[in-house]
């Protein structure tokens, strides 16, 4: 199928979409497997690569060769308007908005994960200090105050 020039710049965009969209799956995988192995040293740096992949992402949405309307319905509309709909194009860009939402539920499922393991530490930290940490108060002389009344496993 030969292209016109707005064909052309549609794809070149749809695929650099593709790509970013396929490098922040990976991460979100190796975030995934991160938390698993509880490899916690190693999930900063993931956390950044991630936070950088999606900026990217959101950039090339906000650069979608389309005017006004949601991401999908500009993206749809431009396939309609360049005549994309019963090509391979439209078939990527199912594939893609599927990858897309795959990332959403990853990241928010690793999401859930910090958060049960930052609650298992605030746990951890109530058993052995007797109140959690963000309630931890201090004197006049610099030593810190509990609210009484909360028995201690370990003194400091």
């Amino acid at each position: 199928m030969d292209l016109n020039d707005r064909q052309r710049v549609f794809v070149a965009w749809l695929n650099r979409l593709e790509e970013e969209t396929g490098r922040l799956h990976a991460l979100l995988e190796r975030e995934s497997r991160v938390l698993r192995e509880r490899k916690i040293d190693l999930l900063q740096d993931l956390v950044g690569e991630k936070n950088e992949r999606v900026e990217r992402i959101e950039a090339l949405l906000a650069q979608a060769p389309v005017q006004a309307g949601t991401e999908e319905e500009r993206v749809e509309g431009l396939i309609c308007d360049l005549k994309l709909q019963d090509t391979p194009t439209a078939g990527k860009w199912r594939w893609l908005r599927r990858r897309m939402e795959e990332c959403r539920m990853l990241n928010e499922a690793n999401g859930a994960t910090i958060a049960l393991l930052q609650e298992h530490n605030n746990r951890a930290l109530v058993l052995l200090f007797g109140q959690r940490r963000d309630r931890v108060c201090y004197g006049a002389d610099g030593r810190g105050l509990s609210d009484g009344g909360e028995r201690l496993l370990v003194t400091t």
